[in-house]
């Protein structure tokens, strides 16, 4: 079995001093790590509306993206201490810091090109969020010390995915927008218009909860609901299991809420990506509950299953859809200009070109072809490690989990080609989010998580710990294996 990295030591110094319950003369009942403050950033994204923020900041002063560099501050301080940086090599802290060098030298590539005013603040904006961003990251990969508290993280996000499935479903059901009251004091709309929660499409309300858009709502669910599975299949019967189901539920209901190509895209790569995993008995069991669920959902909401049906046949009179593909040869003018790092981050935007709706096309305009790479580096890298923790984990449970997670990450690059994902909060945070996570969960294969509680066998015997043979170690990993040891 495979010795893991524990990063026992990680964080404690600095969280000693700044957030010990024993130095603020508190009862110390719960351990303050990496995974705390990941809670803190994530909630933040998620339940501030996306409209929300520090005016004087301007539209990059969301709360969460501010107390990214919380975060940020935090790495910085535990690299200062041997015991506190994990031995060994971890890919996906090369690929974040890979994809950061390359965003930032498409930010000096343009900062040289010279920048309109309105250009300067579209590519500040960008910097600053994506600081926030890979700085969530690289705590995920350094600052999860245990599978207990990697699976702390997972249901707080499965919580808060339920959360705002409840927001939109009260949006559809009654015109009621709940996403008004959710904010703090001193956030406010820096001069801007409120973002349309509340849309109308195919005569059904079209929500987005407390994300910036309606494609983003039903991305982040689609995300969602084969990790929140993994957790409730996996779960002993009781309350909390009882709590998971609700939460399946309702981030499944979230799915045909949003009246989204998208997601609808999205659900059915879970559909067939899980029915290419699970075993015969589990997947007979998934189609009935989906039947009962669909038939629950069209006897409730008459119409909408039509509707979503409606929005592929269609296509040729759906402008927008006709929209993207008419953008092409102005994209590609521009991209042909300046091919490698392109004309600089957040530079092409709507106010002083087009909209983009297809964030492969915006990325490469924007950071040219060596960002796009970068960019695309972390997806597809993300996706072969949890492949590798597929094959190399001792417990089904662990790889059970690793299918799940690929699959969210498999939505989460499909759905770059639909919209300008880089501008939605939620789903960036969720993504970059994964990204650490991804790095975390290889670092932790070795460890039996409490959900593993006894023989469940949901995959194919052929994805089955003892039905077959380990991978054989690649390069990159029997590094990792001498950082263990030493």
């Amino acid at each position: 079995m495979t010795t893991t990295q524990r990063p026992s030591a990680l964080w404690s110094a600095t969280t000693d001093f700044l957030a010990s319950p024993q130095q603020l003369g508190l009862a110390a009942t719960k351990p303050f790590d990496g995974v705390s403050v990941l809670t803190y950033w994530i909630a933040l994204a998620f339940l501030i509306p996306a409209s929300q923020v520090v005016e004087p900041v301007g539209a990059a002063g969301k709360p969460s993206v501010l107390f990214g560099y919380g975060l940020l501050l935090m790495w910085v301080a535990t690299r200062f201490l041997p015991s506190a940086v994990l031995p060994g090599f971890s890919l996906s802290r090369w690929l974040v810091g890979i994809y950061f060098i390359v965003f930032s030298c498409a930010y000096a590539f343009g900062v040289l090109r010279g920048l309109s005013p309105v250009e300067v603040n579209g590519t500040d904006r960008s910097l600053i969020v994506q600081v926030s961003m890979v700085s969530a990251a690289i705590v995920a990969i350094d600052g999860i010390p245990s599978r207990k508290r990697f699976d702390d993280l997972m249901l707080r996000v499965i919580g808060l995915s339920a959360a705002i499935s409840v927001v939109g479903a009260i949006q559809f059901f009654w015109a009621y927008d709940l996403a008004e009251f959710m904010t703090l004091p001193g956030l406010g709309l820096n001069g801007q218009e409120p973002i349309v929660t509340i849309d109308a499409r195919s005569g059904f309300n079209r929500v987005s909860a407390t994300t910036g858009h309606a494609i983003e709502y039903g991305a982040v669910m689609a995300m969602m609901l084969p990790i929140s599975l993994h957790y409730f299949l996996h779960d002993k019967h009781g309350f909390r299991r009882n709590l998971l189901a609700l939460a399946t539920g309702l981030i499944a209901l979230g799915i045909p809420l949003s009246l989204s190509r998208t997601s609808t895209i999205a659900v059915a790569i879970v559909s067939l990506g899980l029915a290419a995993t699970w075993s015969g008995k589990t997947l007979i069991r998934a189609t009935v509950v989906s039947l009962i669920g669909g038939a629950i959902l069209r006897a409730s909401v008459p119409n909408l299953l039509g509707s979503i049906i409606g929005l592929f046949t269609g296509l040729g009179e759906d402008s927008s859809f006709t929209a993207r593909t008419s953008d092409y040869p102005i994209v590609f003018r521009f991209i042909r200009e300046r091919p490698f790092f392109g004309r600089g981050p957040g530079t092409f935007g709507p106010t002083g070109y087009i909209l983009l709706d297809n964030e492969i096309l915006s990325s490469t305009v924007n950071t040219g072809l060596v960002g796009l790479a970068g960019f695309l580096g972390m997806y597809i890298g993300s996706l072969f490690i949890l492949r590798r923790v597929v094959w190399t984990s001792p417990f089904d449970e662990t790889r059970h989990l690793a299918v799940t997670m690929w699959l969210s990450m498999l939505i989460a690059t499909i759905v770059l080609y639909f919209a300008d994902m880089k501008f939605f909060t939620v789903y960036s945070s969720l993504t970059f989010l994964f990204f650490g996570m991804t790095g975390a969960l290889w670092r932790l294969r070795g460890d039996r998580s409490r959900f593993d509680v006894q023989p469940r066998n949901f995959l194919k015997p052929k994805l089955r710990a003892d039905r077959v043979r380990r991978a054989r170690p690649l390069p990159f990993e029997r590094i990792v294996n001498r950082g263990d040891r030493s």
